[in-house]
């Protein structure tokens, strides 16, 4: 019976080492698995190479499939349930990583990578999130919503013209614009929100400005899944452009 064994973690918690000595045992390695996947998406079945894991166990080779969202229980059940519907009597194993930010830090560090080094401690906003008291955090919050009212009003005329922003009745595209950028009456709510979503090591480098907005959203009562999945996949990218490598 071939073995699905899924790996969860963070960057830097080992999951490398891990993965090469499955590799040299015949493991069929699929590590970042839902990089680039069709249409940036994070479903489980949109990734580039799941046609060939599922070719993989079917012919009866074991894998070993690794990613970063699968710190997240909804990618682990959806990616268990996939797997074990699209190959009859597959073994559906997980190995987790540690939840040890710190010492995920300090292992980059001993491999060496210091441009990925840089960019985690610069981009680890969870952690910057957390030093913060709440003072500073509603002061963050603030600060983006002005800037970003701020921005939208002076483009607004910029672009469409004197008066133009605020005619009635509101053209649709400057309507949508405006529901992204105003937080309406939850803005007082939203550093709390923004706290709950980074206890989530999978979110751990998603932006602060990228949180405040999905927090917003949370808060209004919309499903912030893909969101929140969009702007991990931005903070994957930036850390290659930088350098880095998400493992």
């Amino acid at each position: 019976m071939p073995k699905a064994l899924f790996v969860a973690g963070l960057p830097g918690s080992g999951k490398s080492g891990y993965l090469d000595t499955l590799a040299n045992e015949g493991f069929q390695r699929f590590d970042d698995f839902k990089a680039n996947a069709i249409g940036d998406s994070s479903t489980f079945r949109h990734s580039s190479r799941f046609h060939s894991l599922v070719r993989a166990l079917r012919d009866g080779h074991n894998c070993v499939i690794a990613d970063i969202d699968f710190c997240r229980s909804e990618a682990r059940a959806e990616a268990a349930n996939i797997i074990r519907d699209g190959v009859p009597r597959v073994g559906v194993e997980w190995h987790y990583f540690e939840n040890a930010a710190e010492q995920c830090r300090l292992n980059i560090r001993a491999r060496g990578r210091d441009s990925m080094d840089q960019a985690k401690e610069q981009y680890n906003h969870a952690a910057v999130w957390r030093m913060w008291d709440a003072i500073a955090q509603t002061t963050y919050v603030r600060g983006v919503v002005d800037g970003a009212i701020n921005v939208y009003v002076a483009a607004g005329e910029e672009w469409l013209g004197p008066g133009q922003l605020f005619k009635t009745p509101e053209a649709a595209r400057i309507a949508r614009v405006r529901q992204r950028v105003f937080v309406g009456n939850v803005e007082s709510r939203i550093p709390a929100a923004m706290s709950d979503l980074y206890r989530d090591p999978a979110n751990s480098y998603v932006a602060l400005v990228d949180m405040v907005y999905i927090a917003r959203d949370r808060l209004e009562g919309k499903d912030v899944e893909k969101s929140l999945a969009d702007a991990r996949k931005r903070a994957v990218e930036l850390d290659r452009i930088t350098g880095g490598a998400n493992r």
